[in-house]
């Protein structure tokens, strides 16, 4: 259990494109050049490893290329991937350049994607209580 910094990238020549990287000490931020990659996210993780499954797990159908941690997806919704996680982490910066609308898009999707999680979180537990249920009463010999 590795403690660590997981960051999210942007490329201006390549919109709705992501990378998602890791490294023990957090990056350096601010505006890059017209062709360089700028970080726009970082977080901090008590377990990197789990953090980075996590994303994986969470924008699997979006992946491009796992060696270069590349996702089609929005910045957005990369942000709200790992916000909504149940993990401990802790946002460390975030971009002061993101429009009050794209922080808002940000706010939307972590509350959703929370909801989503929290909704099946209780049908497994409904799922886990009737069998229980029913594990009782073929104990009493009533089923």
């Amino acid at each position: 259990m590795a403690v660590g910094y997981l960051y999210i990238e942007t490329r201006p020549d390549r919109p709705r494109t992501v990378r998602v990287r890791v490294g023990s000490s957090p990056p350096a931020t601010g505006r890059g050049t017209t062709s360089a990659a700028t970080v726009r996210y970082v977080a901090r993780f008590d377990d990197l490893d789990a953090g980075r499954m996590h994303l994986q797990n969470t924008l699997c159908r979006s992946l491009i290329d796992i060696d270069a941690g590349t996702y089609r997806v929005s910045l957005a919704e990369a942000i709200a991937a790992v916000e909504s996680d149940n993990l401990a982490h802790r946002r460390v910066w975030i971009d002061p350049e993101l429009s009050d609308e794209a922080l808002g898009e940000i706010e939307e999707r972590t509350a959703r994607r929370r909801m989503e999680l929290y909704r099946a979180d209780r049908a497994w537990y409904a799922v886990g209580v009737a069998f229980a249920v029913l594990l009782f009463l073929q104990l009493l010999g009533l089923l």
